[in-house]
């Protein structure tokens, strides 16, 4: 269908349930076989400094899940807010990364959506702090 801006609301909600489902198999299974699950956000940087996306996901692209690029940050929040409430729910290490540091377009990301080699080696380090402070934490090395 045509795009409306913003998924409609029973694709939104049913999207938000089948990951939530999801996270919490992984987490549920991930326990089972005496793994420490964790779960990370994902970062999103807004190219155009404005919260748009000047053009960096093809509008028929958006259109085929009834998004546009308005509508694409908000599904980005909200999955982030799904995850965040699954690793606290289940107990899960949440490493946070859409709100770990201030990211940014071309340094960190270099379109919106994927790292650079910097912004890569910067995940890395985040990453590997948390585990580290976890370990510590929970006594496990």
């Amino acid at each position: 269908g045509a795009a409306t801006g913003v998924p409609i609301p029973e694709k939104r909600e049913a999207l938000g349930n089948q990951f939530e489902a999801s996270l919490r198999s992984f987490v549920r299974l991930a326990k089972a076989w005496g793994s420490r699950p964790v779960l990370m956000t994902q970062v999103l940087v807004h190219p155009d400094g404005k919260g748009g996306f000047a053009g960096m996901i093809a509008p028929e692209q958006l259109a085929r899940g009834d998004f546009d690029a308005a509508s694409f940050a908000s599904i980005q929040d909200y999955a982030n807010a799904i995850i965040r409430q699954v690793a606290l729910s289940e107990e899960a290490l949440l490493i946070d990364l859409a709100t770990a540091r201030t990211w940014r377009h071309r340094e960190d990301v270099y379109d919106g959506l994927h790292f650079t080699a910097l912004g890569a080696r910067r995940v890395a380090d985040i990453v590997a702090g948390a585990l580290a402070a976890d370990m510590a934490k929970t006594g496990n090395r």
